[in-house]
């Protein structure tokens, strides 16, 4: 799950008092009731506090309950980047995405938004004097906005929401064309959500809101202002990312628009982290009287050519979309169809696709544990579910037949058959191979039910929910589209394809465990699993992290490791481009062949690298440390180093940690005393986890393959002096073994290249070494409870 960070935090909803589902309802959007909060109670209307494993960057290795200084910090320079890199403009369509598919309900919305955008000309024509939609004191505002008289940016804010007002009065009066929703402003504006621990205030919210929602018209002067440094109001309106269906951000000036997009960008990666049925979002950004509408994908962002409020066309465009919004299915407002809430339970109903065609299967959730923490990628979710509703206070992990359910987003082709990395294959290849292997039985996923998720059509025809398939037209002239800034952007994106899956063991999160035994104990198992799958099936993980080896503690309080998250995997018998054409994982845990990208084949021996950070994260940060703050970070300088910069430079630090024990021993001397308990090796008092993961750096790096990270006379090469080097020795369960880096006297081959040939050998002896500690760790676990 490389796309959510290092340490998923587990989150339970709170359960109603009914323990009988809602019957799901067909053909009809439950949307409009899902953004709705009782401002009283502090709730959703729906009567549940929305199910999110925490608010801010949740899962970030890095950034987990920083302080708002820091995370705003962070957001900010993500955003920036962000832009940069997905952001395409004038791109034809994007208004078109709106267009409800039922030809009727298009229809109709056509005759709703004709007769809005003429009444509303008349009205600032003063053709008509008065209207009960739009009273005189608001239609100032929007003449003031039209004309682009306002400075600054606040002054705009009335415009605009009177503007946005009056069209959901339009639809909601329109006598039996039947919208879906009315999309209205928050009650405040440039505000501060009440789930956003950032600090940050977002100029204007657009939410869907039921048929029947008061449209309030508060006279200009009356307008709500979240104080700053003001929690009460925000308290009180309940206005939040989780109610939002997009941003609109307003600049006074048509000069400000790489500031709106970033906001805009910023903001909206709330919206993705908070609601986790969100599969694209929209949002708005206007600049004095240029409005933008933009659609953001999983791996791209188009923005529309730009509207102007000071033409009549322009006005008429946007009363379009906003109509539009208003009738179109709930699926073309970026949510996603197959997840909804079942208040008389509590819980959320999921659909996952059946196996080999089959129907799809409903679970029910009321636990998450990984979220979507960033704007572009895969979007990985993941939940605790159960094939039965929970009963009132049951978690869903603790109910009979329960599973892990992930849902994401990879890159893939649109035709299955050429999936080469389909997980969903490579997991029915797994159970099959491993079935019967008694070493590894329940160290790795079970597949329950799983598949592409399909969108329901208004013709009752489903397909499955693709980029292509949602965005259409509109991804091909992205795709030949422009950057800010007329900058060339990347001529092609990848298709994604929406794929959810079931699967059995529900384990626990690695920081859940009781001491670092525990640890080697379970990481050894998940790489005794690796092991067998890459001889067994051919296939390689490619993404091990803390996120992806669980656990399952047994009923006699042992543990079992558990391996998971093959959606990065790829056969043994791809081409070598294949095996390296793309970078995966999470910073500090990457190989560096594939922080570099380099051309060295992607091997076994780069998930054992990753193995050897995570016991080193652990080892500097702790287990049950729950959250991870910046400022922490900072007290580790050699960690830090694998956490912030370049790929490029983090490859580097990397690379010299790895070359010689004296230069690894400037991360395990900042191993803290509770992760590293004194063992005796021989004649020697030694940390445990020091000499686990010394001893697997060893394997890895001094070996006849490469004899060190670094090439020689490399000029990122350090030298270090420690008196805590061991001399190579042989021992009946831990060992260190030592080579010096210096006798690599090879020629300027990168040494990672010249192992490839050998990583089969070099596997087994760190599968051997880390079988040994992990025997050591379970004698320990075993005194411990004697």
């Amino acid at each position: 799950m490389a796309d959510n960070g290092a340490f998923p935090q587990p989150r339970a909803m709170p359960n109603a008092s009914k323990a009988t589902p809602k019957k799901r309802k067909t053909g009809a959007s439950t949307r409009s009731s899902r953004v709705s909060w009782d401002t009283a109670a502090g709730t959703h209307s729906a009567g549940r506090t929305p199910l999110r494993p925490g608010v801010g960057s949740g899962n970030s290795a890095a950034m987990r309950a920083a302080s708002s200084e820091q995370t705003r910090s962070f957001h900010e320079t993500e955003a920036v980047a962000d832009v940069e890199a997905y952001l395409r403009v004038d791109v034809d369509g994007v208004l078109e995405l709106a267009a409800p598919e039922d030809p009727a309900k298009c229809a109709a919305a056509s005759r709703v938004a004709e007769a809005a955008s003429e009444a509303l000309e008349a009205l600032l024509a003063g053709r008509c004097h008065d209207s009960q939609d739009l009273p005189r004191a608001n239609l100032a505002s929007i003449h003031q906005l039209a004309a682009g008289g306002c400075r600054p940016e606040r002054q705009m804010y009335p415009g605009l929401v009177h503007l946005v007002r009056y069209v959901a009065r339009r639809v909601k009066g329109s006598d039996g064309a039947k919208p879906r929703r009315l999309i209205l402003p928050t009650n405040l504006v440039d505000f501060k959500c009440h789930d956003d621990a950032d600090g940050q205030r977002i100029d204007i919210g657009l939410e869907c809101r039921p048929l029947d929602s008061d449209v309030p018209d508060l006279p200009l002067e009356s307008m709500p202002r979240m104080p700053r440094l003001s929690h009460c109001q925000a308290d009180a309106d309940r206005t939040g990312y989780i109610n939002l269906f997009a941003v609109l951000e307003a600049k006074a000036s048509a000069n400000d628009a790489t500031a709106a997009y970033t906001q805009l960008f910023k903001y909206t990666r709330m919206v993705y982290e908070s609601q986790y049925d969100r599969r694209f979002a929209w949002g708005v950004t206007v600049c004095g009287t240029g409005v933008r509408v933009c659609v953001l994908g999983p791996n791209f962002a188009a923005a529309s050519p730009c509207i102007s409020l000071a033409t009549e066309d322009g006005r008429a465009a946007l009363v379009r979309l906003l109509v539009r919004w208003s009738f179109c299915e709930e699926h073309q407002l970026g949510y996603d169809p197959s997840i909804a809430y079942e208040p008389d339970s509590a819980c959320w109903s999921i659909q996952v696709p059946g196996l080999g065609g089959a129907a799809a299967e409903t679970f029910y959730t009321n636990e998450m544990f990984a979220i979507a923490d960033r704007l572009f990628g895969r979007h990985t979710r993941c939940f605790y579910a159960s094939p039965t509703v929970p009963r009132p206070g049951q978690l869903t992990s603790a109910c009979d037949g329960a599973v892990v359910i992930k849902d994401m987003w990879p890159e893939a082709p649109e035709d299955e058959a050429a999936d080469v990395r389909d997980e969903i294959k490579h997991l029915t290849t797994i159970s099959a191979e491993l079935r019967g292997v008694d070493a590894v039985a329940g160290m790795y996923p079970t597949i329950v039910a799983g598949g592409r998720v399909q969108l329901p059509r208004h013709d009752g025809d489903p397909r499955h929910d693709t980029t292509p398939a949602v965005f259409g037209a509109v991804l091909q002239r992205a795709a030949a589209a422009k950057g800010l800034g007329d900058r060339d952007m990347p001529p092609t994106i990848p298709p994604r394809i929406h794929k959810r899956v079931a699967m059995t063991p529900v384990g626990r999160p690695l920081r859940e465990l009781a001491s670092p035994y525990e640890l080697v104990v379970a990481v050894a198992h998940a790489m005794r699993c690796h092991s067998e799958i890459v001889a067994r099936c051919g296939i390689l993980h490619r993404d091990i992290s803390p996120n992806n080896i669980m656990f399952v503690r047994e009923t006699d309080g042992g543990i079992r490791g558990l391996l998971i998250d093959f959606d990065h995997a790829i056969s043994l018998t791809c081409a070598p481009a294949e095996a390296r054409q793309d970078r995966t994982g999470t910073l500090p845990f990457m190989s560096i062949g594939n922080l570099k990208q380099s051309d060295v084949e992607r091997t076994a021996l780069d998930d054992w690298e990753s193995v050897i950070y995570i016991l080193c994260w652990f080892g500097v940060i702790g287990l049950n440390s729950g959250l991870v703050l910046h400022s922490e970070i900072g007290k580790h300088p050699q960690l830090k180093k694998w956490v912030y910069g370049t790929h490029e430079d983090i490859a580097t630090e990397k690379r010299t940690h790895l070359n010689s024990n004296p230069n690894f021993t400037l991360i395990t001397g900042e191993f803290n005393k509770a992760m590293n308990p004194m063992i005796k090796v021989g004649h020697k008092t030694l940390g445990f986890l020091s000499v686990v993961t010394e001893g697997l750096r060893s394997a890895l790096i001094d070996n006849d393959g490469c004899r060190g990270a670094l090439r020689p006379q490399g000029s990122d090469n350090v030298s270090s002096s420690s008196s805590n080097v061991v001399d190579t020795s042989a021992l009946s369960l831990l060992e260190l073994d030592t080579l010096d880096p210096a006798a690599n006297q090879q020629d300027q081959q990168d040494p990672f290249a010249l192992r490839v040939a050998k990583w089969r050998e070099i596997s087994q002896e760190l599968m051997r070494r880390l079988d040994n500690y992990r025997r050591f760790a379970e004698e320990a676990l075993k005194k411990a409870v004697l």
